[in-house]
């Protein structure tokens, strides 16, 4: 019995892990920023409690851990790993491929009547 009961646990603090994954990939898909001025405040944290709102595991496991995986540090090292998957994946489309193409894309930014900028920017897409 106590060692379903700690397998399950096992279980469900794997999963809260991934949550956190999904969360940065999500964020970051959407280009919002991850952090706020507090770290209560912030996308990711917020996200995080929305999600838990619907999960009471992820809630609890919120609640009584002191290391949620949430720190910047982590945060930092996740999207690298992350952006090494995604760029792993278009380095491997492109070596398929018979044929690829880069695009580039520039905008400068204009001058506002209240915000002097003349930043020049460059997309590749």
């Amino acid at each position: 019995m106590l060692s379903s009961s700690h397998s399950q646990q096992k279980k469900d603090n794997r999963k809260c892990p991934l949550k956190i994954i999904s969360n940065l990939k999500f964020l970051t898909g959407q280009g919002l920023p991850l952090r706020g001025d507090y770290d209560t405040d912030s996308n990711f944290m917020q996200l995080m409690k929305l999600r838990a709102r619907d999960d009471p595991r992820l809630a609890e496991w919120l609640e009584k851990k002191t290391n949620k995986y949430v720190s910047h540090d982590i945060q930092n090292e996740l999207l690298k790993v992350v952006a090494l998957s995604v760029l792993q994946g278009i380095s491997h489309s492109i070596q398929e491929s018979t044929f690829y193409s880069i695009m580039n894309k520039e905008n400068a930014s204009y001058p506002t009547s209240t915000y002097v900028s003349s930043k020049e920017m460059v997309r590749d897409c």
